[in-house]
């Protein structure tokens, strides 16, 4: 198997997981967002998938070449999650385009640096990891809201370790 085969995998399972959860996110948690104290709010179910969205497209983009999306151009806005399949498909998609970006990689462009709009220059090989540690962080942060709602079993989803 190739680096590329084995990033784009990963980046995949690794969105597969956190479709996962939200799909065991009782449907009245995916907007809640818990409060983060001093007055302000966290940020709901649907606003980490609709960052992960965004990041997802974005990497995409930059790997290919293009000027990443503007974030208003990749990050749904929660409201525009109409269900919780609709946002496990969104998330699934921009896994998807990232998957193909990566798979579209060159062995130097592994070692490359990318320009990203916020992170500076960026080699392809972690432009290509940091997507899925974003998604796996929010599979915690999401956990974290269902615990608060008191549901503490654990999951794991099928096939996910094979």
């Amino acid at each position: 198997m190739s680096a590329q085969e084995s990033l784009a995998g990963n980046i995949e399972w690794q969105a597969s997981i956190l479709a996962f959860t939200v799909a065991n996110t009782v449907a009245d948690r995916l907007t809640w967002a818990p409060d983060a104290g001093q007055g302000g709010t966290g940020r709901s179910t649907y606003d980490q998938v609709a960052e992960c969205v965004g990041v997802n497209f974005g990497a995409a983009a930059i790997l290919r070449g293009e000027a990443p999306p503007t974030q208003g151009e990749t990050d749904p806005a929660a409201a525009l999650f109409a269900s919780s399949e609709a946002a496990q498909e969104q998330l699934k998609a921009s896994a998807a385009a990232l998957g193909a970006a990566i798979r579209g990689l060159s062995d130097a462009d592994l070692d490359r640096r990318f320009d990203h709009p916020y992170l500076g220059q960026v080699r392809g090989r972690i432009l290509s990891t940091l997507p899925g540690f974003n998604m796996i962080y929010h599979v915690g942060q999401i956990n974290y809201i269902q615990t608060l709602y008191g549901d503490t079993e654990f999951r794991v989803p099928p096939g996910a370790l094979d």
